[in-house]
Order: structure tokens, then C-alpha cells, then sequence
């Protein structure tokens, strides 16, 4: 019984560790769509000043 509950243990920090990866990733990649965006904004700011 005690090694059935450490390893079922294991595998929920297995999981979780897993899901932590995901959404560390899905920031991540949030993170860099919105860094771009701000550059495309901040390179587009002379053009409309432009005119």
C-alpha cells in the first residue's frame, strides 16, 4: 500500500512538473509575441509621424 501511494505521489509531481513545463512554454511564447509587437509598434511610430 505505502509503495502504491508514493508512487501514485510520484506521478502527480511527474504530472505536475510536466504542466509547469507547458505553461512556463506558453508564457514564454506570449511573452515573445508581445515583445514583437511592441517593436513592430515602436519601428511603425516615424511612419505615422511621417505623415
Amino acid at each position: 500500500m505505502n509503495q502504491y501511494r508514493s508512487r501514485s505521489t510520484a506521478r502527480a509531481i511527474a504530472i505536475a512538473k510536466a504542466d509547469e513545463r507547458e505553461t512556463r512554454k506558453s508564457m514564454l511564447i506570449r511573452a515573445a509575441v508581445v515583445a514583437l509587437g511592441a517593436l513592430t509598434a515602436l519601428a511603425a511610430l516615424p511612419l505615422f509621424w511621417s505623415f
